[in-house]
C-alpha cells in the first residue's frame, strides 16, 4: 500500500454519495465550494476539470481526487468559455444514485464520457493536518501508468464493466 493510502485509511469518511454522469457533446457542471471530498473516476471517454483558471484532462482509467472540495467545473470541451451557462450542481440539485440512472448532459458534438463522481464527508478536525498539506487536486493516471495501485486499477476496471 502506498503512503497516501496509509494516511487516508485513518481518516473517517461518512455519508458517501455517488452519481454516474453521462455527457455527450459539450457539457459542463459547476460544483460550488463544499466541505466534502470529491473524487472523479472516468470510466469511458474523456472530460476536463477546470480549477483556478487551468484545465486538467481526465481520460478513461483516470481518477482525480479533490480532498478539500474546492469550487470547480467538470465537463467537455477543453475550453470552458464555449458554454455560456453551466449546470450548477449544488448538493440539493443532484440526485445521487447508481449507474442505472446516470445524470444525462447533451450538447453539440459527438464526444461521449461517463464519469463516476463521488462526494463524501470527512472528519474535519482529524483530517485538517493532512488536508492542509495536500494540493487542491491530484490526478491518479490511467492503467498504463504504474503509479496507480493495482487494487485501484482493478476497481476502476470493474466500474468500467458496470457502466
Amino acid at each position: 500500500m502506498d503512503a497516501l493510502s496509509h494516511i487516508l485509511e485513518d481518516i473517517p469518511i461518512s455519508q458517501a454519495e455517488y452519481v454516474y454522469i453521462s455527457g455527450r457533446g459539450n457539457w459542463l457542471i459547476e460544483q460550488p465550494q463544499q466541505s466534502a471530498m470529491v473524487i472523479y473516476a472516468v470510466t469511458a471517454g474523456e472530460a476536463y476539470l477546470y480549477l483556478h483558471d487551468k484545465s486538467i484532462k481526465l481520460e478513461a482509467g483516470g481518477i482525480l481526487l479533490m480532498p478539500s472540495g474546492v469550487r470547480h467545473q467538470t465537463g467537455f470541451p477543453d475550453s470552458k468559455h464555449s458554454l455560456s451557462t453551466p449546470y450548477l450542481a449544488t448538493p440539493d440539485r443532484l440526485t445521487f444514485g447508481g449507474h442505472d440512472n446516470p445524470l444525462q448532459y447533451t450538447g453539440e458534438g459527438n464526444t461521449h464520457a461517463v464519469v463516476l463522481a463521488v462526494r463524501c464527508l470527512i472528519d474535519a478536525e482529524m483530517s485538517r493536518p493532512i488536508l492542509s498539506a495536500l494540493p487542491d487536486c491530484f490526478l491518479l493516471h490511467g492503467e498504463n501508468n504504474q503509479s496507480m495501485p493495482a487494487w485501484l486499477q482493478l476497481g476502476l476496471q470493474f466500474l468500467g464493466l458496470e457502466t
